[in-house]
């Protein structure tokens, strides 16, 4: 549990909600759930010489309108500078979509770029993993929330 909460510290200090505090406690709860709630996945991976490189998380949760599942991606990352690093990367969206689709029965499988590190990768991997792009994501703080 520590290295995947350690790879999220990480992935949270680059992205893009890097100013929201980062809340070990919570965290530590957040993954004891994704460890033992079904309808969570978290994967971690590790790099040829074993040292934990990468994680990915995500839910599946009925869409708003539809008692289908639909699956959520929460968090992909890989070290940069990790050898075969968009291997590792491929590896853990297409263990995700097989959990998503064949073990947990969801009818899609959504994923996103809210991190927004490296954005033109991201989109690479995704459309080479078989994803459509769609949409856009907007984010908006309260004025003066910045901690």
């Amino acid at each position: 549990m520590g290295y995947a909460i350690a790879l999220g510290k990480e992935l949270h200090g680059l992205g893009s909600f890097r100013d929201v505090p980062f809340d070990y406690e919570h965290i530590k709860q957040v993954t004891l759930r994704c460890m033992s709630d079904p309808s969570w996945f978290c994967r971690i991976a590790a790099d040829d010489d074993g040292a934990w490189c990468g994680i990915m998380v995500g839910y599946v949760d009925s869409f708003l309108f539809s008692q289908q599942l639909l699956a959520n991606e929460c968090m992909l990352y890989v070290r940069d500078g990790t050898k075969s690093r968009a291997k590792i990367a491929m590896m853990l969206i297409r263990a995700f979509v097989a959990w998503a689709l064949d073990e947990r029965g969801a009818t899609h499988v959504q994923t996103g770029d809210v991190a927004s590190i490296n954005s033109t990768a991201v989109d690479a991997l995704y459309r080479h993993a078989g994803f459509e792009r769609f949409g856009i994501i907007y984010k908006y703080s309260r004025p003066g929330s910045v901690v």
